[in-house]
């Protein structure tokens, strides 16, 4: 009786020991993702958390049949696991690991429909730390493959477990894909294997569905490869930092640049379209009553992610893909001076893959809005509160001086709003008004919350030492329309609502010298670009005449506002169709001091002329010719006509 059991309790040892190896797999990734997300998966509702187990058993699961699989000796398919094996490890989880230790978020189906590659940018990353990207990648790998290896020798699968296990790992693999959109969980209610898989299975549909414009896109932001740099050496006029402050979707028209002795908007009187004297932004304005303001500063795109390439590059969006990525960024060009450089955003970087266009810049601080808030949405990310905090928290530990960018996300739409302070809404009736107009009021409130929190933040910098040396260079990254050209948002059009943005120079007493304030204040209604923006930055930091910068300062269109304005015959393309970002809807055009030429396909052609100076809402179309070659520039190297 005894002899009888013990073959009997064998058996049922050794089934345990090799259900146990089977299952460490997806448990471990589990258990990682517990140890990354406990605080974030203990705020799931009850049904998030019902699909997050349902997730997890099934990705548990279909590990388990693939490590027997791959652990059957006899089968001729073992092969076929194991590579099968080390795939889904490396791809549904090491790169979720990767993603993570980029970005505090994982990719979801969600991130892959808005532009996001799945796969992580590995050249920055190994070049910043080879040994870390390999140990994200290839762990998850060597633990599934050894695991299969452990249980062929400890506990080998019989002929049957063996043959059945494959085709059963590779149908719950298809099941976890299928599992889902999940909607609960902030788009993340799944263990990251799921996430991943679920993702390639959305994008998989969304391309053969034609459903979703970003899977479209033919071009989006990919990982650089910065030229190298020599060292450079800084000779600033004055010590200073400077904090490049980015603004999202905010009009010139409702934040004041320049300001009068009344509060309001010296160039234009009274702010915006709707009449107010600057009623968004009254808190810097009482704060920053001696900054330096520009009326005509326009953006050469009104789309983020070439915004954020013109301003770090100082190339237009129009140039060729390989210089836009070849070409070293502000960050760079501070670090070959032996400076500290930082990059806090608010906003989502998994959004169309900008993330990957920030790779790999040397940077002593940074910060994204998944860091802040791992749901942080695509649209408005972060909460700038909370990223400007963030500033403050990191700034003394730079060395001074030092080059910062603080991009800002609050004032997409659908725009962030305080409910206990709504001055623009709180006493409408939003029954009577149409899309357009509750829109507007929205953001209006929304760029009224968000000042309040910026000049909080610049007094309490302001109040520090490092804060009594830093220049503070505001600008949005481009307007927003609210129907004037019968849409809501941006990325439409060339017209001024999309493209004319705020911008300010505050410098504190003594960071200037009486030349270089001159300067600025005799710009103050003069036709600027943003391309403008990169060299001012490089002139602040001591760093536009290093003759070792030259190659990176002759690619440049832009001039340095401490130096005056741009020549008068200077021209720029103005496009949201470039080759690191491509358009939905193309537009472009071409602007020279007050004249602008344009055309798009909502209109359909033909090209149209302003002169901004005596019609600043372009409602007078003068005809092509009256913009000289501007049509010549604008068509080419190809780009030839929107219509």
């Amino acid at each position: 009786m005894g002899s009888a059991r013990h073959p009997r309790l064998t058996r049922i040892a050794g089934v345990a020991r090799a259900l146990g190896l089977s299952l460490v797999p997806g448990l471990s990734v589990v258990a990682a993702d517990l140890a990354l997300r406990r605080s974030l998966l203990t705020a799931f509702t009850p049904a998030a958390v019902v699909d997050y187990v349902a997730s997890a058993a099934a990705g548990t699961v279909a590990w388990a049949a693939l490590v027997v699989a791959a652990a059957h000796r006899a089968s001729p398919t073992r092969w076929v696991a194991r590579g099968a094996l080390a795939a889904l490890a490396v791809l549904a989880v090491g790169t979720q690991l990767e993603a993570w230790d980029r970005y505090g978020a994982y990719l979801n189906w969600r991130t892959a429909l808005m532009g996001c590659s799945l796969w992580p940018c590995l050249a920055q990353e190994l070049l910043a730390d080879r040994a870390r990207t390999f140990a994200l990648l290839l762990a998850p790998a060597a633990v599934a493959l050894g695991v299969a290896a452990w249980l062929q020798r400890a506990a080998p699968p019989g002929r049957l477990a063996g043959t059945a296990a494959l085709p059963l790992g590779l149908l719950l693999v298809a099941l976890a894909a299928a599992l889902g959109k999940p909607d609960a969980g902030w788009d993340s209610g799944a263990t990251p294997d799921v996430l991943w898989l679920n993702a390639v299975a959305s994008l998989v549909k969304s391309k053969r569905s034609h459903e979703d414009i970003m899977v479209e896109l033919r071009w989006l932001p990919a990982g650089r490869t910065p030229d190298p740099l020599p060292a450079l050496h800084a000779s600033p006029a004055r010590s200073r930092s400077v904090l490049l402050v980015l603004d999202e979707s905010v009009r010139a028209s409702d934040v004041c640049s320049v300001i009068s002795h009344d509060g309001q908007d010296g160039h234009e009187g009274h702010g915006g379209p709707d009449g107010h004297a600057c009623d968004e932004s009254p808190f810097t304005n009482a704060l920053l009553r001696g900054r330096f303001g520009f009326t005509a500063m326009r953006s050469v795109d009104s789309t983020t992610t070439l915004s954020l390439a013109a301003l770090m590059t100082g190339l237009s969006p129009a140039e060729p893909r390989a210089r836009l990525l070849s070409a070293p960024m502000l960050p760079e060009v501070a670090h070959a001076a032996g400076l500290d450089a930082a990059f806090w955003t608010g906003q989502n970087l998994l959004f169309a893959n900008t993330g990957r266009f920030l790779d790999g810049l040397p940077l002593a601080a940074f910060v994204s809005g998944t860091e802040l808030a791992p749901y942080a949405t695509y649209e408005t990310g972060a909460d700038d509160g909370a990223l400007l905090d963030r500033v403050l928290s990191d700034a003394p530990r730079l060395r001074r001086p030092f080059l910062g960018v603080a991009q800002l996300s609050n004032t997409h739409f659908p725009y962030v709003v305080d409910d206990r302070d709504l001055p623009f809404s709180s006493h409408l009736d939003w029954r009577s008004m149409d899309t357009f107009g509750q829109a507007r009021v929205r953001y209006r409130d929304a760029v009224h919350r968000q000042d309040r929190i910026l000049a909080r933040f610049i007094a309490a910098l302001r109040a520090r030492p490092e804060g009594a040396q830093t220049v503070i260079v505001f600008l949005s990254d481009h307007g927003e329309q609210f129907g004037e050209r019968g849409r809501i948002g941006h990325t439409f059009t060339g017209y001024d609502e999309e493209l004319r943005v705020p911008m300010w120079i505050d410098a504190p007493p003594g960071t200037l010298t009486d030349g270089e304030a001159a300067q600025l204040r005799a710009l103050r209604d003069t036709p600027l670009a943003m391309l403008d923006v990169a060299p001012t930055i490089l002139d602040l930091l001591g760093l536009w005449d290093d003759p070792a910068l030259g190659n990176v300062r002759s690619r440049m269109t832009g001039v340095s506002l401490l130096r005056g304005g741009p020549p008068r015959d200077r021209a720029v393309v103005v496009t949201n169709c470039s080759e690191i970002y491509s358009c939905a809807e193309r537009n472009w055009g071409a602007m020279r001091g007050p004249r602008k030429l344009i055309a798009n396909d909502q209109e359909g052609g033909p090209w149209r002329c302003f002169d901004l100076a005596t019609d600043p809402a372009e409602h007078h179309d003068l005809g092509p010719a009256a913009c000289g070659d501007l049509q010549t520039i604008a068509e080419a190297s190809g780009r030839g006509t929107p219509y």
